[in-house]
């Protein structure tokens, strides 16, 4: 009877729209799509830039070392091999365990909370962190490879044959965060199920209080959680 009862009031606190099992599953099978789509996207992107980076750099390394062995190694070694960590940690994206950080982005917090909140398959939430890690690896490549450049042309500075290298690498990672910014663009598209979902959660206080407790800026002191 204390079981039944249990049930009974969970029922009729839980939100109306958590209630509804098509609009939920609707919802659910939207972002899996969505996300596998986005993953994928970025994924390639990442492989892309960085094997033609590792390439190039190598072959930058040969010519040097030519003239100037322990330079060569100095200058290319680490930086072809954190791009080859890199390339590693982007292939296996799908089985990385724990976070890995990014910028804040409002719309994520948003997605990895209503997730939690609508007490979605597990499966969703394994998509939406994966999601999150794709975002953070792609900007710290793109934070890496911004400081990259400054460093290879300051130690290339003795060597004026690699200029024409240098822009080419600097083209390649100005390339690859304009890449990466449409993606975050992408991201921020919603279908149909997508915007149903979020209206009636904006509408919820419920959640808002939710939000508050289990957002990333949770503690942080002067951010409002009102719905406007």
């Amino acid at each position: 009877m204390k079981k039944l009862l249990f049930l009974i009031v969970t029922f009729l606190a839980a939100p109306s729209f958590a209630q509804d099992n098509s609009t939920l599953h609707q919802y659910d099978m939207h972002l899996q799509q969505k996300i596998r789509r986005v993953d994928d996207l970025i994924r390639q992107r990442i492989l892309r830039s960085l094997n033609r980076l590792i390439v190039d750099e190598q072959r930058m390394k040969k010519r040097l070392m030519k003239s100037d062995v322990a330079a060569a190694q100095r200058i290319f070694d680490m930086g072809i091999d954190s791009m080859v960590a890199f390339r590693a940690r982007s292939e296996k994206l799908a089985v990385v365990t724990g976070e890995i950080t990014h910028s804040y982005n409002s719309y994520l917090d948003t997605l990895q909370v209503a997730a939690r909140f609508l007490s979605s398959s597990r499966e969703l939430r394994r998509y939406v962190d994966q999601l999150r890690n794709a975002v953070g690896i792609s900007e710290q490549i793109g934070d890496y490879l911004y400081k990259r450049q400054y460093v290879l042309k300051e130690q290339l500075s003795p060597y004026p044959s690699f200029t024409k290298d240098l822009q080419r690498l600097n083209k390649q990672a100005y390339y690859y965060r304009a890449q990466i910014r449409e993606l975050s663009c992408t991201i921020l598209e919603m279908g149909q199920p997508e915007l149903h979902m979020m209206s009636l959660l904006r509408a919820s206080s419920t959640f808002r209080d939710f939000f508050k407790q289990h957002s990333v800026l949770a503690g942080v002191p002067a951010v409002s959680f009102n719905n406007d």
